[in-house]
């Protein structure tokens, strides 16, 4: 199986294009003044070579073959081999030949062009079944964009030797690595080849066709591509959120030393994978919900968490002293939650499992010790910051894996507002020590009286609404669309003086963030007068834009955009505000049939029935 699989390969491009690559690196191994220019050249042929790995001139008959995508482009990968061993022939050569170059910033650098090229081909492969000529030329021409526009070459570099005052090589290609590992496992599950685009007589499509039944294809099609998007968007703001946050918390951590903690790293090694799990988990409930199993590699999503450790530097600080084995932390407890919550009867592995995720859960509920001790205001919500957040990204890890259980009652639900709303405030309070600096100070009345207890009473509220859109929908679920201004509770002890309870814009904010969700939760809900809701879209944009317009003012030149403490503040608001948006949808949102039961998944049915 696997010789037929690579002998169908375009090896005489992947080999060819390899060895031109070698002869490129050679001559700069000849002349090492231009031996970085000649290096990025090489690398660039390689990445253009990996992105000919896949095509197949026979994808229709192939793609319909019981060998299912993961294996064979698994097999397919194997073809890598040739242009790793020519990147690794070159790093040699230029060792042997003195050449004073970051090599293992060279190795990140190789193995990060020649997945460029493979997953963009993985991407492109669910469109065509020969994606090799296009996508080389297109990996060509965003590679080579740093050394032909010197303006790029100033912000980023794809070469360790390169000179830039931007985003360095090693941040660069750890990047790209953990957006490629996410770009891999969505285009290898399979579904997506459902969207190609049919080629007319083509004897499989035509078998395809007339063994689908109407009623599949009526269903399966006005479905795919709106509900695909919505899942994937909400998975990505909810991944995006949750990074976001859990930064907001490592600054706590940090004694809130928040301008000189936060760079640029923190966009590419936590941010932008946080997106991607956000991405891949958003895809896995969509499958989930059409009871369509969805690829093994879905699973082990939260393992980009891990993905900081592929900076050399902060590799070599975790190898010496220990530093940023948190991440291994949470990737090891969100995986081995998953695992436990998607078994319906214990096992040995599921025991051990559960071990691994209760102690993982209680240090890093108990690391928030490090800001301040527990007995105090500060410690104890910085506990429950990083409590909340770890056990969010553990339901998440659910979704990867097929239901076995019925759907809970409303008691499930509110427990998982609850949570989510309580998680949403910590990360608010986040927000208010940021732009408060060193003032900030955490008080037992103000931060869980007035922050985090409404957070989670609206959570709750919000939750029960989604259960009664679902199962039980009737007038009463409107009247919970005026929950999230119970945020407005800040203000009673105010009015006992009520020609001052609005300075400093505290009491404005506990107003305007809650209307200004409400508001963007009236307008995608769908519901109402089309004008209503775009009178509520205009007020929830412009709220959204304001903070963009006056973060300076509030924080300082360390709020600016250009910043990376500036721009991840900015982020954190953002992505809350459009949160709290979508939360505050759900009393407005279509629902289900009044009073109809709920429903146990065919899969849990059938697992019972063995």
């Amino acid at each position: 199986m696997i010789l037929p699989v690579l002998r169908a390969g375009s090896w005489p491009a992947v080999a060819g294009i390899s060895g031109v690559a070698v002869v490129v690196g050679g001559c700069g191994m000849a002349s090492p003044a231009i031996a970085p220019v000649l290096l990025t050249i090489a690398f660039t042929l390689l990445a253009t070579a990996a992105a000919f790995a896949l095509d197949e001139p026979a994808s229709q008959v192939v793609d319909v073959t019981p060998t299912g995508p993961v294996r064979r482009t698994g097999i397919r990968a194997l073809a890598l081999l040739a242009p790793v061993t020519a990147g690794a022939v070159l790093m040699l050569a230029g060792a042997q030949r003195g050449l004073a170059l970051p090599w293992a910033a060279t190795g990140l650098a190789l193995a990060g062009n020649v997945v460029l090229g493979f997953a963009v081909a993985c991407v492109a492969r669910t469109r065509t079944g020969e994606p090799g000529a296009p996508v080389s030329g297109a990996v060509a021409l965003v590679l080579m964009a740093p050394t032909i526009l010197p303006f790029v070459a100033r912000r980023v570099s794809t070469f360790p030797a390169s000179d830039g005052d931007g985003l360095s090589s090693s941040t660069v290609w750890s990047t790209v690595l953990a957006v490629c590992m996410a770009a891999v496992a969505l285009s290898i599950d399979g579904r997506l080849l459902a969207g190609r685009r049919p080629v007319r007589g083509d004897p499989v499509t035509t078998q395809r066709t007339s063994s689908s039944s109407r009623g599949d294809t009526m269903s399966a099609a006005p479905r795919q591509p709106s509900e695909v998007g919505r899942f994937v968007a909400i998975g990505g703001l909810c991944g995006l959120t949750w990074a976001a946050s859990l930064r907001g918390w490592m600054v706590e951590l940090a004694a809130g030393e928040s301008t000189s903690s936060v760079t640029w790293l923190t966009f590419a090694l936590l941010l932008l994978p946080g997106l991607a799990i956000g991405v891949l988990f958003g895809w896995s409930a969509y499958l989930r919900s059409t009871g369509i199993d969805g690829s093994r590699w879905l699973i082990f999503a939260p393992v980009l968490f891990a993905s900081a450790l592929l900076d050399p530097e902060i590799f070599s600080a975790f190898i010496h002293t220990g530093e940023g084995g948190g991440s291994l932390m949470v990737v090891a407890t969100a995986l081995c939650s998953g695992f436990v919550l998607s078994r319906r009867r214990w096992s040995i592995a599921g025991a051990a499992c559960a071990l691994v995720a209760l102690l993982g859960l209680l240090l890093l509920g108990s690391i928030g010790t490090m800001a301040a001790p527990l007995s105090s205001a500060r410690g104890a919500w910085v506990c429950l910051f990083g409590l909340t957040l770890v056990l969010l990204l553990c339901l998440a890890s659910v979704l990867p894996y097929p239901p076995v259980r019925p759907p809970r009652g409303a008691t499930s639900w509110v427990a998982l507002g609850v949570l989510g709303g309580l998680a949403w405030a910590c990360a608010l309070r986040s927000f208010m020590a940021a732009v408060a600096g060193v003032e900030s100070g955490v008080d037992w009345g103000l931060t869980f009286g007035y922050i985090l207890l409404p957070g989670a009473v609206i959570g709750g509220l919000l939750g029960w609404a989604e259960f009664l859109r679902r199962h039980r929908d009737g007038p009463g679920r409107r009247r919970l669309a005026y929950a999230p201004l119970l945020f407005a509770a800040v203000l009673v002890p105010g009015l006992l003086h009520p020609d001052s309870f609005l300075d400093g814009g505290i009491g404005g904010g506990a107003i305007g963030v809650p209307v200004i969700a409400m508001l963007g939760g009236f307008a995608i809900s769908g519901r109402g007068p089309a004008w209503g809701r775009a009178l509520a879209g205009l007020g929830f944009t412009a709220g959204f834009v304001v903070w963009l317009l006056v973060a300076v003012q509030v924080g300082g030149e360390s709020f600016a955009l250009d910043t990376p403490h500036g721009l991840w503040v900015s982020v954190l608001y953002e992505s809350l505000l459009v949160t709290f948006a979508l939360a505050a949808s759900v009393p407005h949102r279509p629902g289900g049939r009044r009073g109809s039961p709920v429903p146990t998944p065919p899969r849990a049915r059938l697992t019972e029935a063995r």
